[in-house]
């Protein structure tokens, strides 16, 4: 009986051990900019933070306060802003690198994939960042995270730092500002149309989107579905399959208009 009792208390000290470290935040300066640079290899760089701190339970991270971030990849380069950022390694993979933040800002956003890409500057909400360095290939996945108001998730491969594919899914994107996004010779098609939201599902690799599923919905719900590849240097080179649903016979004109 009194050896049971013992257990008890021991493994109520341990749970209240437990309970004590997991609120427990140490003060650290271990996460520098190098370090960064050679955990992502070079994607990512650290501007500056005002704090940081090492977290010990449920899973031991790293959390930096207000910090300031850069993306550089030849198609990419961006400013990413952070309030609270956290960074852990998986237990069975060191390569294998978490990344998450509730809020983020991306600012000065400049790339060869959009024109306007001012216009890509915003917040993201809850967003939580995989990445998996194997050899000389890197993977970066996210979770369902919010930006410009739609449910956005990605799967990005890269080999030797060149981007060779991403997967990607949005749904409920404003479709007004994407439109701006594109190249002028694209942008004729959607003229005088009123297309409110975009879904859609599918993949780019060298210069080539695959659709799973493209949706282009219209204000009075009239839905234009495009299924195929879609070849952005050359446009004729494209195997699309165009359907419309609900779709008014004056939008169907207009957009065969655009096409001339």
């Amino acid at each position: 009986m009194k050896k049971v009792k013992i257990i008890s208390i021991l493994v109520l000290l341990l749970v209240v051990i437990l309970t004590i470290l997991s609120f427990i935040k140490l003060p650290i300066k271990t996460l520098t900019n190098e370090r960064i640079q050679s955990e992502t290899r070079g994607i990512f760089s650290l501007n500056n933070s005002d704090a940081q701190s090492l977290l010990l339970l449920p899973t031991p991270k790293i959390e930096l306060l207000n910090s300031s971030f850069s993306i550089n990849h030849p198609s990419i380069k961006l400013d990413v802003l952070s309030s609270n950022t956290e960074f852990s390694k998986s237990i069975f993979n060191n390569d294998n690198i978490h990344i998450t933040s509730s809020k983020t800002t991306l600012e000065n956003i400049n790339t060869t994939l959009f024109d306007n890409s001012v216009l890509l500057e915003d917040e993201i909400e809850n967003l939580k960042i995989q990445i998996i360095n194997k050899n000389n290939s890197t993977e970066i996945k996210s979770n369902n995270f919010i930006y410009k108001g739609a449910d956005i998730t990605f799967n990005a491969q890269l080999q030797n730092d060149e981007l060779t594919k991403i997967s990607f899914s949005i749904e409920g994107l404003d479709i007004d500002e994407l439109i701006l996004l594109l190249d002028k010779k694209y942008q004729k098609y959607f003229k005088q149309i009123n297309f409110s939201t975009l879904n859609i599902k599918g993949e780019y690799s060298y210069d080539t989107f695959i659709f799973e599923k493209f949706d282009l919905v219209a204000e009075d719900n009239a839905v234009l579905s495009i299924l195929g590849s879609l070849d952005i240097k050359n446009i004729f080179n494209s195997d699309l399959n165009i359907n419309g649903n609900n779709f008014p016979s004056k939008i169907l004109l207009q957009l065969i208009k655009n096409f001339d």
